[in-house]
């Protein structure tokens, strides 16, 4: 089967430094002015891209609330101040007024929003967030490559020095304002031509409600935030001749009920008991627990359906399809949230993500040095294999070495409890300048579907992303049992 790559991106606590710096190459600033800098987390970019990169920033507006210090919907909108990019690709600047208790928001593609009049300056945040309404979901695929994907981030209770003219307010975690959801085809005997969002809201708020998050620092989200008063649209996606997936056109905003909300797709069935005309199939977005139940689209949430089975044709019209059940075609949906870290390859109902580092690992100049990279699946564990040479049979429940690095299947919790899975790489050699084994590739084989190659390099003077963590025993042993799924699966058949 073809595989696609998509980007989960990683979005976790933010963390801000407070150390700041006279700097005197600063310039233009005036005295109760501080220079900050910023890097947003969400924005990675690999070999294997996505069709439509929906993690690019193309404008970024930060917001500045007075919380004095508690961060509370009372807190007052002061101004907004435009971020630029520095040369080196990653860092932004803006010129903020010192002050100690601010709340920073940062809304990334949202610039003609931002600056549209909404935001009055002393408007309490509860108000602004009702000003910060996005509308018109059909346009956000369209115009991805010229405006992007609304994305949100948030750092309360934030002092900006009194005392520097510079200061680093760390990594901002960005999460998008929208759920998404791609289709894809595996049966030859029907063809896909065109698809619809049935019944979808037409707005949503770019800021997310930190009270729906699943956990304080997850940025997993248990409930849909959506505005009063929305109404329902529908909007279609017409496929190339040829192509078996619509990727990345669907994005809807949050909705606490989808009850109505359908993917529709008109397609020709090529059966010989096929009419030999296109005809219309509804899908629906059932709770996975509970099949006779719909189930709510949270933001940063993709849906991933697949067409596994076409039996005959579907609705003659559109109108019978949106008000009918599904018909004559079986499915599956993976969801997964987009805060997962990495890089995720989907083959059919299948998936497979690790940490987006994973084809640049940089490791620890000593022996003992030790870092962990997530994976997530819904194959077994048995399932993955790490060679040396792609010939290799692999090694699947032990510990795979050469003289300078080891690699293995470890688990460990969370402060939750929850138990999360990851290959440990670990330095059995101090970094030596003259070593023809650094740097080292080690190939990773998802049950014979995907094979990608992890480049692992020891560095002088580095210490490596986990450190510190009580390896005791882990080299040549297995700690891992069995993976449970974690994304949602659903069959319609």
């Amino acid at each position: 089967m073809k595989h696609k790559l998509f980007l989960f991106i990683t979005f976790v606590a933010a963390a801000f430094l407070a150390s700041c710096s006279n700097d005197d190459e600063v310039r233009g600033l005036r005295a109760d002015e501080c220079e900050v800098e910023l890097q947003l987390a969400s924005v990675y970019r690999s070999a294997n891209t996505r069709a439509v990169a929906d993690e690019e920033v193309k404008t970024l507006d930060i917001l500045v609330f007075d919380g004095n210090g508690v961060s509370t919907d009372s807190a007052t909108f002061l101004y907004s101040r435009v971020a630029w990019l520095k040369s080196d690709g990653a860092t932004y600047q803006a010129i903020i007024k010192k002050a100690d208790g601010l709340d920073l928001y940062f809304a990334v593609n949202a610039h003609a929003l931002v600056t549209s009049g909404k935001l009055t300056e002393d408007m309490t945040w509860s108000a602004a967030k009702q000003a910060l309404t996005l509308a018109s979901p059909a346009t956000l695929g369209t115009n991805m490559a010229t405006a992007g994907l609304p994305m949100w981030g948030e750092a309360p209770n934030v002092n900006v020095n009194t005392d520097a003219t510079y200061q680093n307010l760390g990594t901002i975690k960005l999460v998008r304002a929208v759920a998404s959801a791609d289709v894809s085809v595996t049966k030859t005997n029907f063809t896909l031509q065109e698809g619809w969002i049935a019944n979808a809201v037409d707005k949503g708020f770019l800021p997310y409600d930190a009270a729906n998050m699943s956990a304080a620092a997850s940025f997993l989200f248990n409930k849909a935030d959506m505005p009063a008063a929305v109404t329902f649209s529908d909007w279609s996606y017409t496929v190339p001749t040829g192509d078996s997936a619509i990727v990345d056109k669907f994005y809807m905003y949050e909705n606490d009920s989808i009850v109505n909300t359908k993917v529709i797709l008109k397609g020709l069935y090529t059966g010989t008991d096929g009419k030999g005309t296109a005809t219309y199939y509804p899908l629906a977005f059932k709770d996975p627990a509970d099949a006779t139940k719909k189930r709510a689209a949270t933001r940063n949430t993709k849906f991933h359906i697949v067409i596994t089975k076409v039996n005959a044709d579907g609705y003659n019209t559109i109108e019978e399809a949106k008000n009918g059940e599904e018909v004559n075609m079986e499915y599956d949906v993976v969801e997964w949230d987009e805060s997962s870290p990495g890089d995720i390859w989907v083959d059919g109902p299948k998936y497979f993500s690790v940490d987006q580092r994973w084809n640049d690992v940089h490791v620890a100049s000593y022996a003992g040095g030790v870092v962990d990279l997530e994976f997530q699946t819904n194959y077994d564990i048995d399932d993955i294999a790490m060679k040396l040479n792609a010939t290799d049979a692999g090694v699947t429940n032990d510990t795979l070495k050469t003289d300078r690095f080891a690699i293995l299947k470890v688990e460990r919790p969370d402060s939750q409890g929850v138990m999360h899975h990851y290959f440990r790489i670990i330095t059995l050699k101090d970094y030596d300048e003259n070593a023809t084994d650094n740097p080292q590739d080690f190939i990773i084989d998802v049950n014979g579907k995907l094979s990608f190659t992890m480049k692992v390099t020891q560095d002088y003077g580095t210490d490596g992303w986990f450190d510190g963590y009580d390896v005791e025993d882990t080299l040549g042993t297995r700690s891992l049992q069995h993976i449970s799924p974690i994304k949602k699966l659903i069959t319609h058949e």
